[in-house]
C-alpha cells in the first residue's frame, strides 16, 4: 500500500519524454502517482487552475516559453507548488537561474529513471508542505492577535504593577495581582538561555523611555515547564507633559510559529532522508572550518566517500532497501565516529566527513581506515544481508585547495582514483593527480574543440565467418587525431566523453556515418548482406530518444535495420538491468540485432542475460589471448559457446591473433571470429578491396 497518492503535472511537448516520466514514476513503491500531461505553458496553466496538483514536473525546453519565466508564472497563481525541472544536459548556470525562480529540483532527464524523480517529488511536496504548514500557523496567530487580547502589563515609575490582564496571566502563569513580584519578567534570551539582567528587562527599558518592537524573549513558568517563545513589545507611558509615568507592555505566544520556522530550518539543512546535515550545511560548515584554520594556520581535511557498487545493491532489492541502507550506514557513521567529525549526505550514495585540528596525513588516513572499519560488519536489513565498502578521497586544506570550493573537487578527484584503484580504499589528492586532473580538463576542452571541428574519424575491423572465410561484417571503431598530439588513445578519450556528457552526440554521429559508410559498401561492392556493428555506451542506451534516434537513421540511410548490430558490453547490463532490458527490447522491435560485448568479464546472471533479446555475443579478447594453452580460459570459452547454442546465439571472438587460436575456435564450433589475424582496423579506403574478397587464414 502507497504513503499517498500524488497528481503530478508533466510539462513536455515530447512524447517519448512524457512516457519516460511516467514510466520512472509507475516504479516507485513508496507512492502512487497520478500523472496529467500539458504539452505547453497554457494547457498547464488551465490544469493547475481546475485541477488539484501536487507537483509539477517541467521540461526546461520547451518551446513556448523558457523555463525561468515558467517557474515565475506558476508560482505567480500558487506560490507553494512544488516545481522539479529537467535538463537534457548539466547546465549549471541555467540550473541555478531555475531554482532561483523557485523550482525545487534541477534533474538531468537520464537521471529521472531509479527512483531519483518520484524521491525528488516526495521531499519538494513535503517541504511545500512545511510552508502551508508555517503559513496556516502565521495566519491562526494574526487571527488570534485581531480577536483575543494580547497580555498586557502596565507599570508605574517605580515599576509598581498596575494592570495585569487575564491574558497576560494565562501566558506567564500567574494569579492575582496581589502579591506579584516586580520582575515577573524573569526571563531568558531566546538564543543563550540565559537570564535577561534586571536593566535589560522589557518594563525596565519602557520606563526609560525606549520603545520595544517585537522582542524576541523565552519564559518559563508552571503552565508552560518547557518553556514559552514570548514576542514583546513596549513603550513609555506620558502624562500630558510628555513626562515618563511608567510603562506598558504587550506580549504574545510565538512558540508555534518559532518552531516551525526552527523546524523549516532543519528540513533546509538536513537530509530528508538519513536526517544527518545535508551538502549546504556541509559546505557553509566547512567554508568557516577553512576561515578558521586559515587564522590559526591549522589543517583541516575533507574525506568525500562514495558506497561501492550500491547501485548494483539498489537494482538488485529495490530503492525502499537501498534508501534503509543509506539510513544505516548514515547511522553507523554518525555513531562511529567522533563526536567533533562533521558527518554528510552530499545525494545519492555520497557521505563527506570535515576532519579539524589534525598534525599529519596519518591522522587522516587513520580516520579513513576507521571508516571502513565501522562500514565492514554486514549490514542486516528486511531479512537480507548485504556488504558495503567505500572508496575514499581526502582533500586536506591548506595543500590542495585555499576554499571550500576546491577542496571539495580535490576530494573528488581523489576518490576517482580511490575506486580506479580497485575500490574499498582511500585516495590522497596530490601532484601527480592534479596533473592528471590537469591534463583530463585539458582533454576535455580539445575534445569539445573536435566536436566543432571534425577531428574525429572511423576505422572499420573487418568480422569473418570461421568457416567459409567470408566477411560478414564491420564494426565502426571511433579515432580522435588531435591536432597536436597525432592519435589519441580511445582507452583515453572515451571515458572523458561519457563523463561529461558527450558521448550522446558523438555517439550519435558515429551511428549515422557508420550506417551511411555500410549502405555505401552494400551498394558499390554489390553486397546487400554486409553488416556493420557500432558500440552503444550505457549514456547513449539510456537516452529518452535513442529508438526514435536510430529508426530515424537507418531510414536517412536507407539502411535495412537487421543489417545494424549494436553491440553493448556487460558492464552496461549491470548498471541498471531492467532500465536496460526495456530499452533493447524496444530497439530489437525495430529490427536491429543487439550484441553484447566482452562476454565472460563481467559478473551479470546467466538468466539475466537469457532475459535480454540478444542475437551474439562476444567473446572477450583477454580470454581468448591464452587459447588454447590455458585451461581455465579453455573451459569458459567451451561454457560460453555451449551457452550460446542452448540460446541459438552467434559467437564472435574477438582478438583472435594467432593460428592456434583460430583454429581452436573451429574446432569448438565458435562461427565468427575479429582480430588482427584477420585485419586491424582500417580506414575507409582500405576496407573495399578488403571486403570484395573472402578472407583465408595464411
Amino acid at each position: 500500500m502507497s504513503e499517498q497518492d500524488y497528481q503530478v503535472l508533466l510539462v513536455t511537448d515530447n512524447d517519448q519524454d512524457a512516457r519516460f516520466l511516467e514510466y520512472a514514476l509507475r516504479k516507485d513503491s513508496r507512492a502512487t502517482f497520478v500523472p496529467l500531461r500539458a504539452q505547453d505553458m497554457d494547457e498547464a496553466m488551465k490544469l493547475l487552475a481546475t485541477r488539484p496538483i501536487d507537483a509539477v514536473v517541467l521540461d526546461s525546453a520547451l518551446p513556448d516559453t523558457n523555463c525561468v519565466e515558467t517557474c515565475l508564472k506558476i508560482h505567480s497563481s500558487d506560490a507553494t507548488m512544488p516545481i522539479i525541472a529537467t535538463q537534457e544536459t548539466a547546465e549549471e548556470d541555467q540550473a541555478k537561474d531555475i531554482l532561483t525562480a523557485g523550482a525545487q529540483d534541477v534533474l538531468l532527464k537520464q537521471d529521472c529513471a531509479g527512483g531519483n524523480l518520484s524521491r525528488a517529488i516526495r521531499y519538494a511536496v513535503k517541504r511545500a508542505q512545511a510552508v502551508r504548514d508555517l503559513s496556516a500557523s502565521e495566519s491562526l496567530l494574526q487571527s488570534v492577535l485581531q480577536n483575543v487580547n494580547e497580555g498586557v502589563i502596565v507599570a508605574g515609575r517605580n515599576e509598581k504593577l498596575l494592570l495585569v490582564n487575564p491574558a497576560a496571566r494565562e501566558l506567564l502563569g500567574i494569579g492575582s495581582a496581589a502579591g506579584l513580584p516586580t520582575d515577573i519578567f524573569g526571563m531568558y534570551e531566546p538564543d543563550t538561555v540565559t537570564r535577561i539582567r534586571d536593566r535589560e528587562r522589557p518594563m525596565a527599558r519602557a520606563i526609560r523611555g525606549e520603545v520595544l518592537n517585537d522582542l524576541e524573549i523565552f519564559h518559563r513558568n508552571p503552565n508552560a515547564p518547557n518553556g514559552r517563545f514570548l514576542s514583546v513589545s513596549g513603550r513609555p507611558l506620558k502624562d500630558a507633559a510628555g513626562n515618563i509615568t511608567g510603562g506598558i507592555v504587550s506580549f504574545r505566544d510565538v512558540t508555534g510559529r518559532k518552531r516551525v520556522e526552527d523546524e523549516l530550518a532543519h528540513l533546509s539543512l538536513h537530509d530528508g532522508l538519513t536526517g544527518i546535515p545535508n551538502r549546504a550545511f556541509f559546505l557553509e560548515t566547512l567554508r568557516k572550518s577553512v576561515a578558521r584554520a586559515r587564522r590559526a594556520e591549522s589543517r583541516v581535511a575533507v574525506l568525500l566517500l562514495v558506497l561501492d557498487r550500491f547501485k548494483q545493491i539498489n537494482d538488485r532489492l529495490g530503492h525502499e532497501f537501498g534508501d534503509a541502507l543509506l539510513v544505516d550506514v548514515a547511522r553507523r557513521l554518525t555513531d562511529g565516529l567522533r563526536a567533533g567529525d562533521f558527518v554528510a549526505r552530499l545525494g545519492g550514495d555520497e557521505f563527506v566527513i570535515l576532519f579539524e585540528n589534525f598534525g599529519h596525513d596519518e591522522h587522516a588516513a587513520g580516520l579513513a581506515d576507521k571508516i571502513t572499519d565501522v562500514l565492514a560488519p554486514v549490514f542486516r536489513l528486511e531479512g537480507q544481508e548485504v556488504s558495503v565498502s567505500a572508496s575514499i578521497g581526502i582533500s586536506t586544506f591548506p595543500e590542495c585547495g585555499d576554499d571550500s570550493g576546491s577542496l571539495m573537487k580535490t576530494a573528488d578527484v581523489a576518490m576517482y582514483r580511490a575506486k580506479e584503484s580497485g575500490r574499498n580504499t582511500y585516495h590522497f589528492y596530490s601532484r601527480s593527480v592534479h596533473a592528471e586532473m590537469s591534463r583530463r580538463s585539458q582533454l576535455e576542452a580539445d575534445l569539445r574543440e573536435a566536436m566543432r571541428h571534425d577531428h574525429f574519424d572511423l576505422e572499420y575491423q573487418p568480422i569473418a565467418d570461421l568457416r567459409n572465410g567470408r566477411i560478414t561484417a564491420v564494426e565502426a571503431l571511433l579515432r580522435w587525431n588531435h591536432p597536436d598530439h597525432g592519435q589519441v588513445r580511445p582507452l583515453e578519450f572515451i571515458p572523458i566523453l561519457e563523463a561529461t556528457g558527450l558521448m550522446n552526440r558523438v555517439g550519435e554521429w558515429v551511428l549515422a556515418s557508420a550506417c551511411a559508410q555500410v549502405k555505401e559498401w552494400q551498394r558499390t561492392l554489390n553486397r546487400p548482406d554486409l553488416g556493420i556493428a557500432v558500440n552503444l555506451s550505457y549514456q547513449q542506451l539510456l537516452h529518452r530518444r535513442i529508438v526514435d534516434q536510430v529508426h530515424r537513421i537507418l531510414t536517412n540511410a536507407g539502411l535495412e535495420a537487421s543489417m545494424l548490430t549494436l553491440e553493448i558490453n556487460e558492464a552496461t547490463v549491470l548498471e541498471n538491468p531492467r532500465m536496460v532490458r526495456e530499452q533493447l527490447h524496444l530497439l530489437s522491435g525495430e529490427g536491429v540485432k543487439i550484441s553484447l560485448d566482452d562476454f565472460g568479464t563481467g559478473y551479470s546472471s546467466l538468466q539475466a542475460i537469457r532475459q535480454l533479446p540478444l542475437s551474439s555475443i562476444k567473446v572477450d579478447r583477454s580470454l581468448v589471448m591464452s587459447l588454447p594453452t590455458d585451461p581455465e580460459d579453455v573451459a569458459v570459452v567451451d561454457a560460453v559457446l555451449r551457452f550460446a547454442e542452448d540460446l541459438g546465439l552467434d559467437v564472435i571472438a574477438e582478438g583472435v591473433e594467432a593460428q592456434a587460436q583460430l583454429d581452436f575456435l573451429a574446432e569448438r564450433g565458435c562461427s565468427l571470429g575479429q582480430g588482427y589475424l584477420i585485419s586491424p582496423p582500417l580506414p575507409v579506403a582500405a576496407v573495399d578491396g578488403f571486403v570484395s574478397t573472402n578472407w583465408r587464414a595464411a
